[in-house]
């Protein structure tokens, strides 16, 4: 009994990570499950965290992600990304995170402390505001699909720095991706500000996002300079490391590859 709903599992999950988020009956048809029965076993994994509601479908959840991230070979984003992002939390002082997307979700895969004594813990594989958070704005200011997804949903004021307005969305998203670089001026969580750059891939497509939180009260004009430079300059190396296939330690003289350019913002936003 127990072998069996072990194998119903995997069944739930390959069909989910092959083909996206799917609704109950479409997960009950493929895989030849009972409806009620198909209803208790999502239920039961959602629980557990190895799926995730979003609306009427059924997606990934955070333990699978963790579970995939963990697996992934060494040539993945991750493994490609760590030395850096390392560095630049040590550089920098502030914990540093790598965000992917998975489908219409954004979330962090992994975290980089650094040594500031004050933390801004955010739990890894949970999705995150799209419209609010640094590194959610990255992707949907990439993303035509994702893009015209959340400016045509309903947006939740997060904060009282959070921009609920269409249009005012979209001009930032218009800025973030001629800029290349994307500010959270507390519109997630108060007295915190997320900074966030886009990493593409060989093909220029959009693969991740490095993304820095800090408290507002740490940042003054030099440092949020100094650290949006230093963020810039590890995510331009992160993608010379995934176009070469390999890791190196050789610094870039500049921050520009394939006529690309981060601008950095003088006065800590994006306007």
């Amino acid at each position: 009994m127990e072998s069996a709903r072990l194998k119903r599992i995997f069944e739930v999950l390959e069909q989910v990570a092959d083909r996206g988020p799917q609704s109950l009956s479409q997960i009950s048809n493929r895989a030849g499950i009972p409806t009620s029965s198909t209803h208790d076993l999502l239920k039961a994994m959602a629980r557990a965290g190895i799926l995730q509601v979003s609306g009427k479908d059924y997606d990934l959840g955070p333990i699978t992600y963790r579970l995939a991230f963990d697996v992934q070979d060494r040539f993945s984003i991750i493994n490609v990304a760590t030395p850096e992002l390392e560095r630049l939390a040590q550089l920098v002082g502030f914990d540093v995170y790598l965000a992917v997307q998975s489908g219409s979700h954004v979330m962090y895969a992994a975290r980089f402390r650094g040594n500031e004594e004050i933390k801004v813990v955010i739990p890894l594989g949970q999705t995150l505001y799209r419209h609010s958070t640094a590194a959610g704005k990255i992707f949907v200011a990439f993303d035509p699909e994702l893009r015209k997804l959340v400016l045509s949903s309903p947006r939740k004021r997060v904060t009282p720095r959070t921009i609920t307005d269409a249009k005012a969305l979209e001009r930032e998203l218009n800025r973030i991706k001629s800029r290349r670089i994307s500010i959270s001026n507390e519109e997630s969580f108060e007295g915190i500000i997320g900074i966030a750059t886009p990493i593409a891939g060989s093909d220029g497509r959009i693969v991740a996002a490095a993304h820095i939180s800090a408290f507002k009260g740490s940042l003054d004009s030099a440092r949020m300079k100094k650290v949006c430079s230093e963020l810039g300059k590890a995510t331009l190396r992160i993608e010379e490391s995934l176009a070469t296939g390999f890791n190196f330690n050789k610094s870039m003289k500049g921050e520009t590859r394939n006529n690309r350019k981060i601008v950095m913002p003088s006065n800590g936003r994006n306007s």
